[in-house]
């Protein structure tokens, strides 16, 4: 509006933070050592796959049927069919945990990223908030003000003015968010199917060490694996 580009803006800004979705090669980012004076801060945020997987879906069609009956079709193509999407959802687990994983063993085994870089997951960020950001603004070396701890109040929390008078809706931004960080576990049969969690978790056990997550099919009721 005032004859600046984005990029001229955010050039003479003290800070500029970066979104980039499914950044798969951590190896080009090397290059910036190359960068006199290059103060730059690596933040991955991991999500667990099964609530990645579905999320990328629309009504939580992560699931292939609703119930036995669906399951146990007479069409043939009905049956090919549900195995077809089972097999292309576990490749989609596999790539997108060792996607993950290759950036933090690669990490890991540079020295450079030593001190620029930081593992955050999504769980860890939607039970504890206001800790969590008080640790990334720790790592990024910037103050979080009373105006920034306000407003992650008033979008997270099951007490806020903002989530009391909340719109129901699936844009809504104002949510409890240790509620729905693990929807999707308390619905078992409903929304998780037993054998395809495991099926999703069984591509992803090397990750779940480093983020520190547990099997979820072991806390599902036996009746579900049936």
């Amino acid at each position: 509006r005032h004859g600046f580009s984005q990029q001229d803006v955010c050039r003479y800004r003290k800070l500029t933070a970066i979104k980039v979705i499914r950044l798969k090669n951590f190896k080009s980012l090397l290059k910036i050592k190359n960068i006199r004076n290059a103060d730059i801060k690596f933040i991955q945020l991991v999500r667990h796959p099964v609530a990645t997987i579905m999320s990328r879906r629309t009504y939580h069609t992560f699931f292939y049927w609703n119930s036995k009956k669906d399951m146990e079709g007479n069409k043939q193509d009905d049956i090919l069919n549900i195995t077809e999407r089972r097999t292309k959802t576990v490749l989609e687990a596999f790539h997108y945990c060792q996607d993950h994983l290759d950036t933090i063993e690669f990490v890991k085994n540079n020295p450079w990223f030593k001190k620029r870089y930081m593992l955050v997951t999504h769980h860890q960020l939607s039970m504890d908030p206001l800790g969590v950001s008080q640790r990334i603004y720790n790592f990024i070396g910037q103050p979080l003000d009373d105006t920034i701890r306000e407003h992650i109040f008033n979008v997270t929390g099951a007490k806020s003015e903002a989530f009391v008078n909340r719109v129901e809706g699936a844009l809504n931004i104002v949510r409890k968010s240790s509620d729905v960080v693990d929807n999707w576990k308390r619905f078992p049969g409903r929304w998780a199917k037993y054998w395809d969690v495991f099926s999703v978790e069984e591509q992803c056990q090397r990750l779940f060490k480093h983020i520190d997550q547990p099997f979820s099919v072991d806390g599902f009721s036996t009746r579900l694996a049936k």
